[in-house]
């Protein structure tokens, strides 16, 4: 009878997300705000209407598989693409947002311990909340976008490191002890990285290789789910928390050859714990207590959002991006994330935070996060606008810049599409002015004799030096479907009819650019799908042409086989 109410309890938290979530998608919001808000209203310190022992145990096996998931996106390439921000600029601002928050909660009169706590929980940003933001905003190759998730790349890598802290805290210790512990448990940690490395260098390649060579795809899915559980538990055997090792096994997996299948292996029970992990954060969520505290807990978020905000808006600035950008991006890092929940749960297991402190933390983490695609829109529109009224410009009638030059082509964006395009240029003998936020293109160096210009194309002293008033035509080839908008109605404004072409990287951003007045829009889908049946016509042995259809493309018949021929 309890097996098959608590199967019940199970069905009614999918069923009740599902649906939640379905409604979310429909109205264009985030889908894990949806889910939260199910474990908020349905649970412990709602409706009470979960079981939450029952919802426990799978979100902590959700968080395993989450964390190791996670782990496996990890990629030492990519964390090197993004440059220097990536590692100095996520290490500055987890570093700053650590050490200024361990100082604000002693000077509150609270232990280290739960300073510590609160600064490793407010370091962290939700990866999951402003990904899904950034991907439904078309804003994820911005610059904002990639200075953002270059930040949370160096963040996933401090969650080693914090929960390896946390872990080493105990109620009342002190720095001394803290570090003897730390530096213990750090040991604990390199040995386990070592045992994984030689699993994953050496035996688990060929342990997979079996299974793919059987065929038998349950047995790919249970190799991938046996890993995934089995590192938690060799960090649990040694004292160490069980997401540490299933998030440093799937780092070490994730520059294997298998970690694509081991990933579309582990989707399905990823999308199923992971719903039940965003119900649980709800769950956490104590509605009368914060009722009690209205003031204290909005008080706290707002001080935390600013807080993370300006920390975040500084460290991007840093890098050399303008204004703007380091804004948006702040803004988007400004949440309180999943791993907060990971860190103030040990933190509280082990004595180290007290009760209405996790509920303070969890209610200022929940309402950060479901702020955060609220906050991003209103910075988007906050930032158009103060881009629009030309703050920020230099002062007109200057002669700097390319401006004297005349019927050339201005480019907005060097990146793998404005290369093309400037050597195209280049072939036909076109003068071109490439614009680029990319400082190291500045310094006088030419490609194929193109001229550079660092600076933000939206802004009008910008566009009048990369000399827009003469010149023949703009490219832009920014990713970034609101910038390039942007551009377009501060290029029209001070040249009506210079020719304006755009790339758009989605197709549902081609009408609004075109309604924004650009007078050609190459879209990247329908380019890329054109190329691609272009390529399947020449593969079958018909000339390109044939793409189109016609009587003459037709591929010849196959033979019949002859009757009584024996085929094998």
């Amino acid at each position: 009878m309890e097996l098959w109410q608590s199967l019940g309890e199970l069905l009614g938290i999918l069923g009740t997300a599902l649906t939640v979530g379905a409604l979310f998608v429909r109205f264009r919001q985030c889908v894990t705000t949806g889910y939260i808000l199910v474990g908020i209203i349905l649970g412990p310190g709602g409706l009470q209407l979960i079981n939450a022992e029952l919802a426990e145990i799978l979100a902590e096996l959700g968080v395993v598989l989450l964390l190791f998931s996670i782990g496996l996106e990890f990629s030492w390439k990519r964390f090197k693409a993004f440059g220097a921000i990536s590692l100095l600029g996520g290490l500055l601002q987890v570093g700053l947002t650590l050490l200024l928050t361990v100082v604000a909660v002693v000077g509150f009169g609270r232990t280290f311990g739960s300073a510590l706590v609160w600064g490793g929980a407010i370091a962290l940003s939700s990866t999951a909340v402003v990904l899904r933001t950034l991907l439904d905003r078309a804003q994820l190759d911005g610059a904002s976008g990639r200075a953002a998730m270059a930040v949370l790349l160096f963040q996933d890598m401090a969650v080693v490191f914090l929960l390896l802290l946390v872990n080493s805290l105990d109620e009342g210790a002190r720095l001394p002890i803290i570090s003897l512990k730390l530096g213990l448990a750090t040991l604990k940690g390199g040995a386990l990285v070592g045992v994984l490395f030689l699993l994953v260098r050496y035996l688990m390649p060929a342990l997979f290789s079996r299974a793919a060579a059987g065929g038998n795809r349950e047995h790919l899915v249970m190799f991938a789910v046996l890993t995934a559980l089995g590192s938690a538990m060799a960090a649990h055997a040694i004292g160490l928390p069980p997401t540490l090792g299933a998030f440093l096994c799937g780092m070490m997996l994730g520059e294997s050859y298998f970690a694509g299948q081991m990933k579309t292996d582990l989707m399905a029970f990823s999308s199923f714990f992971l719903t039940l992990f965003f119900v649980s954060i709800g769950m956490m969520a104590d509605l009368r207590w914060a009722a009690l505290h209205p003031g204290l807990v909005l008080g706290a978020v707002l001080c935390l959002v600013l807080f993370k905000a300006l920390i975040a808006t500084f460290v991007v600035y840093l890098f050399r991006h303008s204004i703007t950008v380091a804004v948006t991006a702040g803004v988007a890092l400004a949440n309180i994330g999943e791993f907060a929940f990971v860190l103030a749960k040990l933190a509280l297991s082990r004595g180290v935070l007290a009760e209405d402190g996790f509920r303070l933390l969890v209610a200022a983490a929940i309402i950060s996060m479901i702020l955060t695609p609220y906050l991003m829109w209103l910075a988007g529109r906050l930032v158009s606008r103060w881009r629009g009224s030309g703050q920020g410009a230099g002062e007109g009638g200057e002669e700097h810049g390319f401006r004297s030059m005349s019927g050339h082509t201005v480019v907005v964006g060097f990146g793998p599409v404005g290369k093309k395009a400037t050597r195209a240029l280049r072939a036909i003998g076109s003068d071109v002015v490439v614009v680029d936020l990319n400082p190291r293109l500045s310094s006088g160096g030419h490609f194929h004799g193109a001229h550079f210009l660092f600076g933000d194309a939206s802004r009008d002293d910008i566009l009048l030096d990369a000399g827009l008033k003469n010149a023949r035509s703009l490219v832009l080839t920014t990713p970034d479907p609101s910038a390039i908008r942007l551009m377009i109605g501060r290029a029209r404004s001070l040249v009506p009819g210079i020719s304006i072409l755009a790339r758009a990287r989605y197709s549902q951003s081609v009408k609004p650019l075109r309604e924004a007045g650009a007078d050609v829009v190459v879209d990247e889908e329908i380019t890329t799908g054109e190329e691609l049946a272009r390529q399947v016509v020449m593969a079958a042995g018909l000339p390109a042409e044939c793409v189109a259809g016609g009587s003459a493309c037709q591929l010849p018949q196959r033979p019949s086989p002859v009757a009584g021929e024996d085929h094998l």
